[in-house]
């Protein structure tokens, strides 16, 4: 319906995994980078954003490219705001010229901001209102490959104490998870925001501590604490997007629960 999909930024974590997903369906499927060498289309937020080089069978771009880190976005709000915001804006500008259609991903830290990430995720957002876009708004997309919950889970299998935080709240969800929505496609052009999240906010505490249960790890070695700010992610209500959720109980436990398989065998 909207030909090839263009993923900008697909080796991101969210673009790699879409452009991974396209190709395991034999679907034709077209990516940018900004790193030189690269076998994917050459795209730099900071530099000249022609669309030249991009095919004329293109008709949905996935805007996956920026900066995400959420310190660097505090440190350096000026560059990333320039980046994450003006820069996008243009791009977005320009795939709209060409009649290509804009996904744009976002996060769950854009419904309330309290951080300068989240802040730049909402004018992006507000800028796409009564354009040809669909804003994806994700959860804290976690993995058993990498992250703080995978390094808390290997200091614990090494004895060593771990200290999460007790009243700081996030909403999990798993790459499979974004990709089995985002397959399915019924939400594209006809939703202006959808939400893929989970169902309850855990605090880092609970979710380690759950994790640790599952492969019975030594749980007297979880110290929680107190951040410096109580705060909750994606907490507020969006009352003009399509949801979906699920259990951030069973997410956990599909990546981490008990050596998993002998868990689910058993």
């Amino acid at each position: 319906m909207y030909g090839t999909p263009l993923i900008i930024g697909c080796d991101s974590f969210i673009g790699r995994a879409l452009f991974q997903y396209f190709n395991l369906r034999a679907t034709p499927v077209v990516g940018t980078t900004r790193r030189a060498g690269s076998s994917h289309l050459s795209l730099n937020l900071e530099e000249e954003l022609s669309l030249c080089q991009i095919p004329s069978s293109v008709g949905v771009a996935y805007l996956c490219a920026g900066i995400t880190n959420l310190k660097t976005c505090e440190i350096d709000s000026s560059r990333t705001r320039y980046i994450n915001v003006e820069r996008t804006k243009l791009l977005i500008d320009k795939l709209l010229a060409h009649g290509i259609y804009v996904v744009y991903f976002s996060s769950d830290l854009a419904a309330n901001p309290t951080t300068e990430y989240g802040g730049q995720k909402q004018a992006v957002e507000q800028y796409l209102k009564g354009k040809d876009a669909t804003v994806v708004r994700l959860g804290k997309v976690i993995s058993a490959e990498f992250g703080l919950l995978t390094d808390w889970v290997d200091e614990l299998e090494s004895g060593r104490p771990v200290e999460p935080y007790d009243d700081y709240y996030f909403s999990p969800i798993t790459k499979e998870k974004v990709l089995a929505v985002l397959g399915g496609e019924e939400w594209l052009g006809v939703y202006p925001k959808i939400l893929i999240s989970a169902i309850e906010p855990l605090s880092y505490f609970q979710a380690i501590d759950f994790i640790a249960e599952k492969r019975a790890l030594n749980r007297s070695l979880i110290v929680p604490k107190s951040s410096d700010v109580k705060k909750t992610e994606g907490m507020a209500l969006d009352l003009h997007l399509k949801e979906y959720r699920f259990s951030a109980w069973d997410m956990l436990n599909e990546l981490f629960g008990a050596n998993t398989r002998a868990y689910e065998d058993s």
